[in-house]
C-alpha cells in the first residue's frame, strides 16, 4: 500500500503530473502527495503546484505556473510508450478499432480511459489513450495546416518500435491531407505539458496529463478538439 511509503520510495515513481494534480489513484492521499512533491525538483510543476495549493484540479492555479507563451500551431498530444508498446494489441489493431473501456473507469472532459501497469502484453489492460485512424478524419479539416506532434515514452517496453510506427501512421495521414508536421519526442513532461497548453488548438489524447492541458487550453480562450 503506498500510504506507507517513504520518500525514497516515491522517487522511483515515474513523474506522473495528470495524476498527481487530479488527486488520481495513490495521490487522493495527501501524505502520499507531500512526500512525492518533495522528491521532486524544487522548479517541477509537481512541487510548483503542492506548494500553492491542497486543491485538486484547480485549473486557475496550473494555468498560472505554466508560462505563457501561445502558439498557433496546432498541437497534437499522442501518449504512447507503454500504452502501445506493451499492448496486446498490434498498432495496426489500435489504427483501426476502437477499444473501449469497460469497468474502472478514469475520466476527465467527457473522455474515459483505463489505466494499468503494463509492464508486459500478459498485464497490460490500458485502453482509451491511443486514437483510430477513424479519429484523425474527423478532426483534420478543422486543425491548422501546420502541425506539431508532442509525444514520448518515459519507461522501458516491449516493444519501443511500436510507438514509432504509429507515429508514421499519423504523420502520414496528416501529410495526405496537406498537413505540415513536427515531431517533439521524449522531452521532459513539464515542457510538454507547457507546450500544450499554449496550443490555441490542442488535439489532446485520453489520459489525465493530456486532458489537464486541454483544461488549461480551454481556460486561456483556446480550442480543443477532441
Amino acid at each position: 500500500m503506498l500510504l506507507g511509503y517513504e520518500s525514497r520510495s516515491l522517487r522511483k515513481e515515474p513523474y506522473r503530473l495528470g495524476d498527481f494534480v487530479r488527486h488520481a489513484g495513490i495521490f487522493k492521499s495527501s501524505k502520499v502527495r507531500k512526500n512525492y512533491a518533495a522528491a521532486q525538483h524544487k522548479n517541477s510543476l509537481i512541487r510548483k503546484y503542492h506548494d500553492a495549493t491542497e486543491r485538486g484540479t484547480d485549473i486557475e492555479i496550473l494555468s498560472g505556473l505554466v508560462p505563457f507563451n501561445p502558439s498557433d500551431k496546432c498541437i497534437i498530444h499522442l501518449r504512447l510508450g507503454d500504452v502501445i508498446d506493451n499492448s496486446p494489441f498490434s498498432v495496426d489493431d489500435h489504427w483501426t478499432e476502437s477499444h473501449y473501456v469497460g469497468d474502472g473507469v478514469d475520466a476527465m472532459n467527457g473522455k474515459k480511459w483505463k489505466g494499468s501497469a503494463c509492464r508486459s502484453q500478459r498485464d497490460c489492460k490500458s485502453t482509451g489513450y491511443v486514437h483510430t485512424k477513424s479519429f484523425f478524419e474527423r478532426v483534420c479539416d478543422l486543425i491548422p495546416s501546420q502541425v506539431v506532434i508532442v509525444s514520448g515514452s518515459h519507461k522501458k517496453t516491449v516493444h519501443p518500435e511500436r510507438s514509432q510506427e504509429y507515429i508514421k501512421k499519423v504523420r502520414s495521414f496528416l501529410n495526405s491531407r496537406g498537413k505540415t508536421c513536427e515531431l517533439s519526442w521524449n522531452r521532459e513532461p513539464d515542457l510538454d505539458f507547457s507546450t500544450m497548453c499554449n496550443a490555441r488548438v490542442l488535439v489532446p489524447s485520453g489520459g489525465g496529463f493530456s486532458q489537464l492541458a486541454g483544461s488549461v487550453v480551454k481556460y486561456r480562450g483556446g480550442t480543443v478538439i477532441d
